[in-house]
């Protein structure tokens, strides 16, 4: 058995990149028409807009606690296996040197993909992703009436007290979130 088909029998899995692709490919802003006709959303339509800010918002903390560490110790775990693999060179015939070679450049340049997604995904979190949720979330708070609002955030259970300090959000959300607001 040589050493390439041993090494492929083992593979360092791979994250699964789906949630961190619709975090990275999620736009609140794109769901509604509210914002150009200047209408006013029904009562439906708020509770579904309102629904699709918590799904992203599940999605930036899913990267956050899970699949930011997961491409991390990733990454960590080709490196390590590409300077295993440098390390073993000493040992085998150099003819098998090439094949070797192979494996450490595709470990190394997995992992560097990985740091890669990470540096973006990160980017997108700090400036743009949190922005737009909160952006999303106050412009709702002000196109219908806060007896709507607060009985959508009744009725989702969402956002909580602890996504609103996470965001950000207007006062009037941490009232609906602990069930303290009465509008007029």
């Amino acid at each position: 058995m040589s050493l390439t088909s041993e090494s492929k029998k083992a593979p360092t899995a791979v994250p699964s990149q789906v949630p961190v692709a619709r975090f990275s490919n999620a736009t609140v802003e794109n769901r509604g028409a509210y914002e150009d006709s200047g209408s006013v959303p029904d009562a439906e339509s708020l509770k579904a807009e309102i629904a699709l800010c918590n799904e992203h918002h599940e999605l930036v903390v899913r990267y956050v606690t899970v699949g930011r560490q997961d491409m991390v110790d990733t990454a960590i775990k080709r490196l390590l296996s590409a300077e295993t693999v440098r390390k073993s060179m000493a040992y085998f015939h150099p003819m098998e040197h090439a094949e070797l070679q192979e494996i450490i450049a595709e470990e190394e340049a997995n992992a560097s993909d990985l740091q890669q997604m990470v540096i973006t995904y990160d980017g997108q979190l700090e400036g743009e992703q949190r922005t737009r949720l909160q952006q999303r979330m106050l412009y709702l708070l002000h196109c219908a009436s806060g007896g709507e609002v607060n009985e959508v955030v009744h009725d989702l259970q969402w956002p909580t007290l602890a996504v609103c300090q996470d965001l950000q959000l207007a006062q009037d959300y941490h009232l609906m979130s602990m069930r303290r607001y009465f509008p007029q």
